[in-house]
Order: C-alpha cells, then structure tokens, then sequence
C-alpha cells in the first residue's frame, strides 16, 4: 500500500471508530425525536455514562458491567426528562436544558467523589481491533470497515436492526405515528405516554453507551469536558438525517473522520503538505460548523414530526371529542 494510501486507510479508519460514539447516542435519538420528544440532556447523560462506565471500570475491572451501569443511569435520567414533560406537563426546552446541566454535574461529582477527581489517574487498557476474517483482507474497504474494535460492528449492526425497527415493523409506525398526530394515535388505541416513555429511555440507553464507548474504546480515562459537544453534534445529526438511522450512521462516520483528520494534522504538523496551509484548527472547527449548517438546512426543508417539542395533554383530547 502506497503511503498515501495507508494514511487515508488509517485516518478515516479511525474516523469510522471516533463516529461510532455519535452513532450509539444517534440510534436511540432517531427514536426519541420521532415519537415528538426531543431529548436535549445528550450531552449531559453522555457525560455522567463516560464517568459512570470509568468508575466502574475502576472499581471492578469489568468492562462489561461499566457499559450496563452506564445505559442504567442515563435511562434514569431520561425517564425524568421525559416525565417532567410527559406528566407535569414542564417545557421540553427548559426541563432538558436543567437536566443536562444536572446530569453533567452528577458525572463530574461521581468522579471526584470515587476517582479523587485525578485526571490521569489510572487508564483503562481499550478494546483492540478485531479483524473480520477475509473482509478485513478487502483492499482500502477491509482496514476501514472490517479491522475495528467489536462496539463498531455492534453499531453498524444496531443502526440496521434501527432502521428495520423504525420502517418494517408495527412498533415502528406505532412511533411515527405518535410523533405525527398523538391525538389520533391516541384515539386508534395507542398508548401515548408509554411510547415516549421508552424512546425516551432507548435515546438514553444509546447516549450510555456512547459515554461508556469513550472509555473503554477511545480514550481509557475520564476527563470532564470528556464529551466535547458531541451530544449536541447528535442532536443535530438525527435531524438532518431525517431520523433515518441509516444516514445517522454516515453521518457518524463523516463527523468521526474530521475528528480524525484534525488530529492527525495536528499531532503530524504537517498542515502545508496534506492540508494546504489550513491549520488543524479548522479541522476541529468542522463538526461544530457542519452541524449548525446542518439544522439550519434542516429546519428548512425537513419535514420535522408535527409533535416534535409540543406536550400531549390526553384529558383535553379527550374533552374535545
């Protein structure tokens, strides 16, 4: 392999394996905006599952148990976002935003309380590559797609049990439907608050996950600003994906690759011969830009769910009969 060639095979190899962290929070959020709550904690629940899986990683040296206690307590955060809006009938914008400045908070006193707050305290050995054999031998395709750490084929493989979920099955109309028209989803026998109630906690689960793949998969240590606005890169990703868990998984790996690319650039300084003269800067700069574009473009064109952020009062439904 020419080395230009094996530099792109290796940058955007590990674009796919950076994206695949917006990609677990992604899944789960397609659901959640599609059934009409958007869940604004990501990054915050992303945060408190990072410190969550790191604490328990450190405690007990199972990585395993560190994802599930990571998917618990962002689960529990959502069920509460989602709560606030569903049943005391609080503002998604306003409670989300509370929420997410809370469960961060959480995630950065859990540290300090268990770890002592030391960043470079003890780092966690992370997951090695797992080559698919044959696949993994594909020239150019096989290293990127086929030589990655196992969460990256669980992702790939979730994202498309997603999208069979979202449009080949009766729960999955069943979720469009509510985030459509809940009045008359509620009045064809669906029960509402129960499917907001789990694409909520399923958009928390993902964001738990997420949090934990940083640590056991990306970095091996908890740091506080450890997200770095991913949540709110995903936010934006689901929308201009069209809650297409497919194009949320492109778009993961785009978003990962400029990652990528701007840390190579910057630990190779070699911003003149591979970038032209554009410093490593900009490269950072690229998902934060791309995702306001993003929504921008979105909130245009995109059909967004008619019940995306409005609160479904089922007694004045009823009353209007």
């Amino acid at each position: 392999m020419v080395p230009i060639q094996e530099t792109i095979v290796n940058v955007v190899g590990r674009g796919v394996m950076l994206g695949t962290v917006l990609l677990f929070a992604a899944i789960g959020e397609c659901f959640a905006q599609r059934s009409g709550f958007m869940n604004l904690t990501m990054e915050g629940i992303m945060t408190l599952g990072a410190s969550l899986a790191y604490q328990t990683v450190f405690l007990t040296g199972n990585m395993g148990l560190s994802i599930f206690v990571a998917m618990a307590g962002c689960m529990l955060i959502s069920f509460i976002a989602v709560y606030l809006n569903q049943r005391l009938y609080l503002d998604q914008v306003v409670t989300g935003m509370a929420l997410y400045i809370f469960a961060f908070g959480l995630g950065v006193f859990i540290h300090r309380l268990v770890a002592g707050g030391v960043t470079g305290l003890k780092f966690i050995e992370v997951l090695k590559p797992v080559g698919i054999p044959l696949l993994s031998s594909i020239p150019v395709i096989g290293p990127i797609l086929f030589n990655q750490n196992i969460l990256v084929y669980v992702g790939i493989a979730a994202s498309v049990a997603a999208y069979f979920i979202m449009y080949r099955t009766h729960w999955g109309l069943t979720v469009r439907a509510v985030g459509e028209n809940p009045k008359a989803a509620d009045n064809a026998g669906i029960n509402v608050y129960m499917t907001r109630y789990i694409t909520a906690m399923l958009s928390g689960a993902g964001a738990g996950v997420a949090g934990a793949y940083l640590i056991v998969a990306v970095l091996g240590n908890f740091q506080e600003l450890i997200v770095s606005g991913r949540g709110w890169i995903t936010i934006a990703m689901v929308i201009f994906a069209q809650w297409n868990p497919i194009y949320a998984l492109i778009g993961s790996y785009f978003f990962g690759s400029m990652e990528s690319v701007a840390k190579y650039v910057e630990v190779t300084r070699r911003e003149i011969a591979i970038t032209g003269g554009i410093p490593y800067q900009f490269f950072w700069m690229v998902p934060y830009i791309a995702s306001i574009l993003a929504l921008v473009v979105a909130f245009k064109k995109a059909a967004l769910p008619s019940a995306l952020f409005k609160i479904y009062k089922r007694e004045e439904a009823i009353s209007e009969v």
